[in-house]
């Protein structure tokens, strides 16, 4: 499963115009072959901010996808915002659940994290991920579903995604679970940069694949594994 992650920087003045094409912009995305679900909404503390996820079958859909429907699909965002960082990546890990449209669907918030490792730490950073993180997410409340991704190239770049099904089950995890969790696994250690996303789900921004187009195995990719460990 490939996880795409898009960041855009929007004006005040196109909040609204963004918000709309993005609804109506990518309807047509639902039915293209290895699409799964694509959704997104504005950072909590950034308004200038809006956060755009996606997941896909596998890496070849997604190049088909690019080679393809993809600039007729977002010829109508280009103007809308003044920057624009996309990242994709291999997803490594799931938890709770395998397929994103059902976490898309229940979701009122999610948490992004774009986390790159200092040289040589992604062995101990991943052993922790699936001993110490992954159970944790599992538990916690209002939890749905989680995604750990390899982003890029780069072997110590990792995107982890969570999705909550409100935005107090998620806080409650991050002033009670989340400062036990970081001194238990020294990640303050292992990082070189860290960004983190909080964003409320727009329901009109999420496009779920159809049943054609999402009904094969989830874990297609060189890292993929997926489940709880």
């Amino acid at each position: 499963m490939l996880f795409k992650l898009i960041v855009a920087t929007v004006p005040a003045v196109l909040r609204t115009m963004f918000s709309t094409n993005q609804a109506t912009a990518w309807g047509g995305a639902g039915s293209l072959p290895g699409f799964l679900v694509q959704t997104g909404g504005w950072e909590l503390e950034n308004p200038h901010c809006a956060i755009v996820m996606a997941y896909w079958k596998n890496e070849q859909s997604y190049a088909d996808f690019m080679a393809g429907q993809h600039d007729a699909l977002n010829e109508p965002m280009q103007k809308m915002y003044t920057a624009v960082e996309i990242s994709t990546g291999h997803v490594i890990t799931t938890v709770n659940q395998t397929d994103p449209k059902t976490a898309v669907t229940e979701a009122a918030v999610v948490r992004v994290t774009d986390c790159t490792l200092l040289p040589d730490c992604s062995p101990t950073f991943l052993a922790a991920q699936f001993s110490v993180w992954n159970p944790a997410l599992a538990a916690a409340d209002g939890m749905l579903m989680a995604t750990v991704s390899r982003l890029g190239r780069a072997p110590d770049r990792f995107g982890v995604a969570t999705f909550w099904k409100t935005d107090e089950a998620l806080q409650q995890y991050q002033e009670t679970l989340f400062p036990r969790l970081q001194l238990q696994t020294k990640l303050r250690e292992h990082i070189d940069r860290l960004t983190a996303y909080r964003a409320w789900l727009e329901p009109a921004w999420s496009v779920v694949g159809t049943a054609d187009s999402a009904a094969s195995s989830l874990d297609d990719g060189p890292d993929a594994q997926s489940g709880t460990p």
